[in-house]
This record gives C-alpha cells, sequence and structure tokens, in this order.
C-alpha cells in the first residue's frame, strides 16, 4: 500500500523529470532519491494525516488527562415526593410571607424552587385534602374508598407473615378471594376485588 510520502515522491520525481529531462535521464537513482528525501521532509513539516491524528501515544494520553482535569458530573438526584404534612408546611410559610428560597433552604430542602411554586398554586387542593382528613404522611392526595377493608386486609397480611416457616403464599386470587370476605362482614357495597 502505498502511503502519502511514496505518493509526493512520485509527484516530486515527475515534476523534476519533465522541468530537467536531461538530468533525470542520467541519474534516475539520484533524482528518485531526492524526491523521496524531499517528500519525507514535506510530511515531517506538515506532519503526516496519520501522525497530526494519532501521534505515537500522544492522542490517547492528551484524552485521558483531559477526562481527569475534567470535574466528575455529579449523581443525578434522587426525586422525592413532598408529603402532604410537608407541602401544607410550604403553604403556611409561605402566607407568612417567606420567600421560596427560604423554605427551601429550611422546610424542603430537597425540593427545587419550582416544585415549591407548584405547590404554592395547588395550595386550595392540598388544603381541601387536609380538611377532608387525609393523612399528612401521604405523598399523594388519593385515598381509598374502602379504608375499612385496606386496614383489615394490611392487618391479615401481618398476621400470616408472622407465621415463619408455614407461610402461606400470597396469591392474587388468595388476596381477592379473603378482601371479597371482609367487604361482606362489613357490609361494604359496590365492592369489586
Amino acid at each position: 500500500m502505498a502511503s502519502g510520502v511514496d505518493a509526493a515522491a512520485a509527484v516530486a520525481e515527475a515534476a523534476f523529470t519533465l522541468k530537467a529531462p536531461d538530468v533525470a535521464e542520467a541519474n534516475a537513482a539520484a533524482v528518485r532519491h531526492a524526491a523521496h528525501a524531499a517528500a519525507v521532509a514535506i510530511d515531517g513539516v506538515r506532519g503526516g494525516a496519520d501522525q497530526r491524528r494519532f501521534p505515537a501515544g500522544v492522542a490517547r494520553v492528551r484524552r485521558r488527562r483531559l477526562q481527569q482535569d475534567r470535574l466528575p458530573l455529579a449523581p443525578r438526584a434522587q426525586r422525592r415526593t413532598l408529603t402532604l404534612g410537608v407541602r401544607l408546611d410550604v403553604i403556611e410559610a409561605r402566607e407568612r410571607g417567606i420567600s421560596f428560597p427560604d423554605i427551601m433552604c429550611t422546610i424542603a430542602p430537597s425540593s427545587s424552587i419550582d416544585n415549591l411554586r407548584k405547590v404554592w398554586q395547588r395550595r386550595n387542593h392540598y388544603n381541601s385534602l387536609a380538611a377532608a382528613g387525609t393523612r399528612a404522611s401521604r405523598a399523594n392526595g388519593r385515598g381509598s374508598d374502602f379504608g375499612s377493608i385496606d386496614a383489615r386486609m394490611y392487618d391479615w397480611f401481618l398476621l400470616l407473615s408472622r407465621r415463619g416457616r408455614k407461610r402461606i403464599p400470597f396469591t392474587i386470587s388468595l388476596l381477592q378471594e379473603k378482601a371479597r370476605k371482609l367487604a361482606d362482614e362489613l357490609g361494604v357495597p359496590n365492592f369489586k376485588a
């Protein structure tokens, strides 16, 4: 395979032969040698394409050094939802005139200012949830229409979980059957499991 140096030497030799055919004919080996030397010199001055892209071991070292000099990327912050109690505290603080940056520093450090503004915009919704008796520890406003069944199912689950080695496998059908029985016992209408 011909390299860039060989191609440049061939061009220099052909140019010399065109300009001084007498000398080229008499000293063909010397002309070829001079053309090759000129091509090597030009390639050295300009830096070969291969050498410019990948100088012997330098390019990779340079890349590594650049990557080491960069600051490491911060790990992505984990998303944390605010509980209803914290949202109500944010609303109360904002009503007292405290700024969002101060609220972020004191009440909700894991939240952003944009998130606190959204809480403030939806303050009527959160106040109505609090008035309806939603637990302050809930992260969302969705409650259950069947809270009594949920509580009894959870107690039943804990009872079965404590049995140790004699655990009963929990299947969907077993959970559905127990939920239907509890709904009948408690007299809850329109319950489907």
